[in-house]
């Protein structure tokens, strides 16, 4: 096998192969706090997005188990481009698994009006880099939905026709893709005559981010809760007996650490219903909703305010039973709380005369903790 030869000098390098020579860096020319000042920034999404348009695409899996991304109908291999609808607005996906079998559906908004007014109204993208990414929806575009009014308000008040247009387009495709939920929304849950009520499907439409929610107690020995909505998801396979077809709820409040107040997340589950149910006498709702909402607002910000004064070192008498519920407590087979007040408490060694003796001493003396 022959060794190629190495260009040890200027004639062994052909005359139409052009070599850059280092250009000198002059430290004062460089930007240090901004380190990508330093080189040209490359216009990412230039021209993407500038058609008022929507493409649709299915990714699917081909007999040999690759992914492959083609318009929807086809069924055979296509040339692929880096960007097949690089210049559309709005490119949604559908992705089938290998059962042939919705998994979920994405929405790419590409254009820069869209994402502009998305950005200037929906605040989970308030900080979003809107020049260097696109934004993805997936399955139901919950935020354009949330922020209709306040979408179209910003369209409104645009000078620009084109970039208008580009906002009503979205608004349109919207209303356009969610004409059942719409139809639902207006009739039932937003009904001037008669109470809220909602199918199963269209519970994510009551639930608007940030909303405070109500959270019914399992049990009469439990409290009332509000906390503040942050998402919620749920499986949406088609297997009848999925452990996951319930919407799962994901919630804010505020707790203490012994050291410090914070903020701490918690989910909640809403199980399946058949038909429509009123809204407020589901377990998790929107305090709105509420049948009280002004009278346990204002009770639970007292409760609130007095949970918070308890931090640091404070003295209590309590003068009645002491109850010390048992780490060990029975279960229902869904895990959800029991509802006993009390059930054998098993303290010091696992004794169960120990745990009497206390509960009596208990009754007959008034208790000072801290």
């Amino acid at each position: 096998m022959a060794t190629p030869k190495m260009a040890d000098s200027d004639s062994d390098v052909s005359s139409d192969v052009l070599i850059a020579s280092p250009q000198p860096v002059v430290m004062n020319d460089l930007n240090w706090d901004n380190p990508f000042s330093n080189d040209d920034q490359p216009a990412l999404l230039q021209g993407a997005g500038l058609r008022c348009e929507l493409k649709r695409f299915d990714c699917l899996f081909n007999a040999r188990g690759d992914k492959l991304r083609l318009p929807m109908g086809s069924s055979s291999s296509i040339n692929h481009e880096r960007d097949p609808a690089v210049t559309s607005a709005l490119v949604l996906t559908k992705h089938w698994n290998r059962d042939k079998e919705l998994e979920y559906t994405e929405l790419e908004i590409k254009s820069p009006h869209m994402k502009a007014a998305l950005k200037a109204v929906v605040p989970m993208y308030r900080h979003f880099q809107i020049s260097a990414r696109h934004i993805v929806l997936r399955n139901e575009p919950h935020c354009v939905f949330h922020y209709r009014q306040e979408i179209q308000e910003y369209g409104s008040k645009l000078q620009n026709n084109e970039a208008a247009k580009h906002v009503l387009f979205l608004l349109q495709y919207m209303w356009r893709e969610l004409s059942a939920e719409m139809f639902t929304f207006y009739s039932n849950i937003e009904n001037p005559d008669g109470p809220a009520t909602s199918d199963y499907q269209s519970l994510w439409m009551v639930f608007k981010p940030d909303d405070l929610i109500f959270v019914r107690p399992p049990n009469t020995s439990k409290d009332d809760r509000i906390l503040k909505f942050i998402s919620m998801d749920r499986c949406r396979c088609s297997h009848p007996f999925c452990w996951k077809d319930h919407w799962t709820v994901i919630a804010m409040h505020i707790d203490y650490d012994g050291n410090s107040f914070g903020h701490s997340l918690e989910s909640f589950r809403i199980k399946r219903f058949e038909g429509f149910r009123e809204v407020h006498r589901i377990s998790v709702f929107p305090l709105r909703f509420h049948e009280r909402a002004a009278e346990v607002r204002d009770r639970l910000i007292r409760r609130g305010k007095e949970f918070c004064h308890l931090e640091g070192i404070n003295y209590r008498e309590y003068d009645g039973v002491a109850e010390l519920l048992s780490d060990h407590r029975d279960l229902s087979i869904l895990g959800d709380d029991d509802y006993f007040a009390i059930q054998s408490t098993m303290v010091g060694f696992g004794c169960p005369l120990f745990s009497l003796l206390i509960v009596f001493y208990a009754s007959n003396t008034s208790t000072t903790y801290r």
